[in-house]
């Protein structure tokens, strides 16, 4: 199984990404966007999984790790509402894979703060990969704070940034970044996905990859 098999489509950014890795010169920042549901994260994670040479935070865009997480902190004497509603500052695997997600629906800046001083600023760690999850929920202080780190990346640092409309976003950041745009799959490809990994008669298939208009968050 390939790093990418999770991402249904979008066949020419995994080629471009895995020959940019295959080479050594994958840029340092990158911005994926694109609507909900086309497997923006999906694809963060298979490249992630692509640098380091190992699956990162799971498969299925992180839920078991996720629930695994959970687990710990209620071990922890951590309620599941507090869980649920505001999510870690930062999710890591092994030390070289980050993982930000909106707390109580927002980017904070203190995230940031924490990667950079935990983590990002630390000699001797090797590489590392950052994944921002819905950057666009990032207000004004938190994107200001990343900036500096996106014009002046470590060597060692790979920052994915995850969005849905890359126009609302400071376009300091978005110009230094190479960015990629996931497209709806094709109603062939999501017929295919539907019937082969989630079990759909055919000619139920084909109904409902026509209602999803190529987008496999729908479908699902």
């Amino acid at each position: 199984m390939g790093y990418f098999d999770t991402v249904i489509g979008q066949d020419t950014i995994k080629e471009q990404l895995t020959e940019l890795v295959q080479r050594q010169v994958l840029p340092h920042s990158l911005l994926f966007y694109g609507e909900s549901g086309l497997g923006k994260l999906d694809m963060a994670f298979g490249l992630a999984s692509t640098l380091v040479g190992r699956p990162v935070f799971s498969s299925h865009k992180g839920h078991a790790y996720l629930e695994q997480t959970a687990e710990a902190r209620l071990a922890n004497g951590e309620s599941q509402k507090k869980i649920d509603a505001e999510g870690l500052p930062l999710y890591m695997d092994k030390g070289d894979v980050f993982w930000l997600r909106p707390m109580k629906q927002t980017l904070k800046v203190e995230q940031w703060y924490s990667l950079l001083q935990d983590h990002l600023n630390v000699a001797g760690n090797g590489n590392r990969v950052v994944i921002v999850e819905d950057f666009h929920t990032a207000n004004a202080i938190m994107a200001n704070a990343m900036l500096k780190t996106i014009e002046e990346p470590p060597a060692y640092a790979v920052i994915l940034l995850l969005a849905e409309n890359p126009d609302i976003l400071l376009p300091t950041i978005t110009s230094r970044c190479v960015t990629l745009r996931l497209k709806p799959v094709s109603d062939e490809e999501m017929k295919d996905y539907l019937m082969h990994q989630m079990h759909v008669p055919d000619y139920q298939a084909e109904i409902e990859a026509s209602f999803a208009q190529g987008n496999i968050g729908k479908a699902k």
